[in-house]
């Protein structure tokens, strides 16, 4: 029986950033990178790695 691969992505991306001035983790919608609690300028670059 042949099996199936696996895809080589999802289809549909969920980009996700800490906000710098809350702290809240933020699910960025259509490219509006504005925290969704506080209203803050959510950073282009991956920022939800664990703090050390």
């Amino acid at each position: 029986m042949p099996s199936l691969g696996r895809p080589s992505s999802f289809t549909h991306e969920v980009v996700f950033r800490r906000c710098p001035d809350c702290q809240e983790h933020n699910i960025v919608r259509e490219d509006d990178f504005v925290c969704a609690f506080c209203g803050s300028d959510l950073p282009a670059a991956w920022n939800v790695d664990p703090t050390t």
